[in-house]
């Protein structure tokens, strides 16, 4: 176990005047203990195992964990993080895109001095910053982000099948849940091509492409015919099919692409649409380091 910060006992005096002062030292005392690098704990492997199957009870269990002793996420370790902060560390190497370390939090560690969050970050329609959220360093590899819940974005919890979510804040605060996001709206979708479907609904942004090695009779622009469930190419040409009628999906909805802004902020990152309160959040994400 390596341990980075040690916070002493704090004496308190009880005239009003030093109540301020007291509560500020807690709150950096918690700050420090919530940050504070511990990498295994001896009993989580056994908890972990014998967490419930239902999600309810899996998510209550695992927010006690997490207050008690936090939670274990992967982040990126700072290059700059001095070296006798980082020499017990055990590390591993992300494919040429840096160095990993496992860290046991209550909060996740924004402006760490050894850790490095990724953020989510959701844009208005001209591409400017509405807000941010922190993410662990892992976060591309899996479809993480599930949506926008008032300040909280909601994301899956990792490496489990059960319906548990983890409810971040701006501020790196989170918390585990069992409640759900938003839901998504329904799908339909239409085959462009032998096995290569299209979503009509909600629309993706940007040029629906069917690869090499497929019929590219379905590329193209496809639109509603009234309410009749079929759909028409609006670039119609001779010999290439004009009309596919819209069908369910059997796997359930996912947020609709959406075109990441431009510029260096975006890079790397996958923008997609999730319903809101009277719009639609768009959150751009990162996809997986290669």
């Amino acid at each position: 176990m390596a341990s980075l910060f040690f916070v002493g006992q704090a004496c308190v005096e009880s005239d009003e005047s030093s109540g301020s002062r007291a509560e500020s030292v807690v709150a950096v005392a918690q700050e420090v203990a919530d940050t504070g690098i511990v990498q295994d704990r001896a009993e989580w492997e056994s908890f972990w195992q014998a967490l419930p199957r239902d999600s309810v009870l899996a998510a209550a269990a695992l927010e006690r964990y997490r207050r008690a002793a936090g939670l274990p996420f992967t982040f990126f370790v700072r290059p700059s993080a001095p070296v006798a902060a980082t020499a017990a560390l055990r590390k591993e190497e992300d494919m040429g895109c840096g160095e990993l370390a496992r860290a046991f939090v209550r909060r996740w560690p924004v402006e760490h001095p050894v850790f490095e969050t990724l953020r989510a970050i959701e844009f208005d329609t001209a591409g400017g910053i509405v807000r941010e959220w922190p993410l662990p360093g892992d976060a591309g590899f899996f479809e993480l982000v599930r949506g926008v819940d008032g300040d909280e974005l909601v994301a899956g919890y990792p490496n489990t099948q059960r319906s548990v979510f983890l409810r971040i804040r701006p501020d790196g605060a989170f918390r585990v849940s069992s409640v759900p996001p938003p839901p998504l709206a329904p799908e339909e979708w239409i085959e462009v091509a032998e096995s290569t479907f299209v979503r009509v609904r909600p629309k993706d942004e940007g040029t629906f492409t069917v690869y090499a090695g497929s019929d590219r009779e379905g590329v193209g622009t496809w639109v509603p015919s009234g309410d009749s469930g079929w759909y028409v190419r609006s670039d119609s040409v001779p010999g290439r099919r004009s009309v596919a009628r819209a069908v369910t999906r059997p796997w359930g909805p996912s947020p609709r692409l959406m075109s990441c802004p431009g510029g260096m902020t975006y890079e790397g990152m996958v923008c997609r649409g999730f319903p809101g309160v009277g719009r639609e959040h768009r959150i751009a994400y990162p996809m997986p380091c290669t």
